[in-house]
């Protein structure tokens, strides 16, 4: 029983089996010449593939009813064959993936560069390419916008295209792309068996600039909620100096009220009060009454000041503060407004604060260390308050800004002459 006296769905199945082996032949030719194994495995896997297709050609002659050939193929050994070749095929592919599993070849460094994160690229001094993997293949029309075509081309693509945002320049430059995509490239000459290799290395690194970004708004929210907890200490602390302020204003209203008893008493019944204790008493809370100076803590100026060094600024006052009881109010409002402009819109870490004694006034000017606001000011919250403030003290405040104008912030307040 030959292959001719088989149905035509029995040979055109056969046919079908034999051009699979074929294929499967022929890709295992391919990857033995790609993997560069020894010379027999080679002979073997174009062995396999040649009879394959000799026998598949044969095959497919008889079946369009082409006589050039008139061996007639007994099925006997044309069945057994093919089974062989599938055998062998199967058995020299699994060969292969072991083989490519355990050693290295140059397909596999290719292959190892490929699966890497970054763009790699590597050429000779004198221009000739090395080796280019995927990732700069495509991280070059990116950035570019044109396919990758070399050290010096790619450098000059990226340093003339206007669709990208330079981050940082440099030998390592990090540039923004239109589509929000970071990239880090880096170059590199390194030498490999005395020959200088030049390496262009590109990253993505979009996650960490994203990241970096959140971090610094996280630091700059933290930063602001760390000054706002500053003042709320420095207002605590007010606070509490003001309450131990009233402590004592109230135990000298009690040595008082004691020593009008005691004074009562003496006069009722003289024998009955020692009178040197008496008076004695009495000098101490006179003394007390006489002292109505405030001393330094008791004043504003004395708590902004150590608020602004909280908030690690240092107030350089040139000249004295007022210290009239109706201008304490109003000047330590002042300080407290300039204070916290400047932590809003300023880098500064000192203020200036200027007094100046006219005849019949005050002039207190805030200085900003040279930053000029470059649209004019609006009165509103703070300053608005402030400006209220001034005119009830009898005073007036100055605001203005401009590139002409440059920065102005004063007060002015009217002065008693004794």
């Amino acid at each position: 029983m030959t292959y001719i006296s088989l149905s035509q769905d029995a040979q055109g199945c056969l046919l079908t089996i034999t051009m699979l082996i074929m294929i499967l032949c022929f890709y295992n030719t391919i990857r033995s010449l790609m993997l560069v194994r020894n010379k027999p495995l080679i002979c073997m896997s174009v062995a396999l593939n040649v009879i394959t297709f000799g026998i598949f050609q044969m095959m497919e002659m008889h079946h369009v009813y082409d006589y050039a050939i008139t061996f007639s193929l007994s099925i006997y050994v044309l069945i057994p064959t093919i089974a062989a070749l599938m055998v062998l095929s199967i058995v020299l592919q699994y060969q292969l993936y072991v083989w490519q599993r355990d050693n290295l070849s140059a397909m596999s460094i290719k292959e190892a560069f490929d699966r890497m994160p970054t763009g790699l690229y590597f050429e000779t001094a004198s221009g000739i390419p090395v080796l280019a993997n995927d990732h700069m293949k495509r991280y070059s029309h990116e950035l570019t916008d044109n396919p990758f075509a070399g050290y010096e081309a790619f450098m000059r693509s990226l340093g003339d295209n206007d669709r990208l945002n330079i981050i940082r320049g440099g030998d390592e430059p990090i540039v923004l792309t239109r589509s929000g995509k970071v990239y880090g490239v880096i170059r590199n000459d390194i030498e490999i068996a005395g020959k200088r290799i030049r390496e262009i290395t590109v990253s993505d690194l979009s996650s960490e600039y994203e990241l970096t970004r959140k971090l610094e708004e996280r630091q700059k929210r933290a930063g602001q909620q760390n000054t706002r907890l500053k003042a709320l200490l420095g207002t605590i602390e007010y606070v509490i100096m003001n309450r131990e302020l009233l402590q004592l204003k109230a135990a000298l209203h009690d040595n008082i009220g004691q020593s009008i008893l005691i004074a009562r008493r003496f006069l009722l019944e003289p024998g009955a009060v020692d009178r040197q204790q008496m008076l004695s008493f009495w000098r101490s809370n006179i003394r007390h009454l006489l002292n109505g100076k405030p001393e330094e803590w008791e004043l504003p100026y004395y708590v902004i000041s150590k608020e602004a060094d909280k908030l690690g600024i240092n107030m350089k006052i040139i000249g004295r503060l007022p210290e009239e009881e109706k201008y304490i109010r109003a000047v330590d409002s002042a300080i407290s407004v300039h204070l916290g402009n400047t932590l809003k819109h300023t880098d500064a870490n000192q203020v200036t604060i200027r007094i100046e004694e006219k005849d019949d006034r005050y002039i207190i000017s805030f200085l900003n260390e040279g930053y000029v606001p470059e649209e004019e000011i609006t009165e509103r919250g703070g300053l608005k308050t402030l400006r209220r403030e001034i005119e009830e003290a009898g005073g007036s405040m100055e605001l203005a800004s401009g590139p002409e104008t440059g920065y102005i912030f004063r007060i002015i307040l009217p002065r008693e002459i004794s």
